[in-house]
């Protein structure tokens, strides 16, 4: 049985609509895992039923060894008493053993498909971790290229106007921070000079009014 290729098929009519449009390589990863986990569990559940089915067979082949060795003490017993018998008694014996013969070679045959099914339930799973290892790695390569690429983006001269927006908040915060200095400071000071300016100045209209005769 060729898993890997039905596992290769069933992975690329699963996720076909999907990769068509955008390559989305985790995606593809996790079904193919996913298939790969429900293939190990079927390779796993048949190899257990194929270990039973051994263990039958190996009983089977005992029983007909212990057969062939009671027909043999019966003829043995029977031989000098009644001859018919004990060819009897032979004969049992002689078809006991070509079952034997013929459990012995299923069994042969059962024993090397069991090791096959092993070989093939050990690859599925080592594949599988094989998989899931790699795709560690790259996830994690994968973050830190991300990572390197948006701090290089960062870095490159005015990032989008980015360094621009920046120079105009640092001058907007800036703007903000100094104007209580000039409202506490400088304008109450302002407020006291123009107050006595004004004075002034209405004190020599006054004045002017008082100098001029004709008004």
């Amino acid at each position: 049985m060729n898993i890997f290729r039905r596992l290769t098929s069933t992975v690329t009519a699963t996720v076909d609509q999907a990769v068509s449009q955008i390559e989305n390589h985790d995606a593809v990863i996790s079904a193919a895992l996913k298939d790969a986990r429900t293939s190990a569990a079927q390779a796993r559940v048949q190899l257990r039923r194929v270990k039973k089915d051994g263990a039958d067979l190996a009983q089977r082949c005992d029983i007909l060894r212990e057969d062939i060795a009671r027909w043999a003490k019966r003829a043995k017993q029977s031989a000098r008493e009644d001859e018919a018998l004990a060819l009897q008694c032979v004969a049992r014996m002689q078809s006991a053993e070509r079952e034997l013969t013929r459990v012995e070679d299923a069994k042969k045959q059962h024993d090397a498909q069991r090791v096959n099914l092993e070989q093939a339930a050990q690859g599925i799973q080592k594949r599988i971790q094989d998989i899931e290892q790699q795709r560690h790695l790259l996830r994690t390569r994968q973050s830190s290229a991300q990572a390197q690429q948006l701090a290089a983006r960062l870095d490159a001269p005015d990032h989008e106007g980015v360094d621009e927006v920046l120079a105009r908040w640092e001058s907007t915060i800036l703007a903000k921070e100094d104007l209580p200095w000039r409202m506490d400071g400088a304008d109450e000071l302002d407020e006291t000079f123009s107050q006595e300016e004004d004075e002034a100045s209405l004190r020599q209209s006054l004045q002017n009014l008082l100098d001029d005769p004709e008004q």
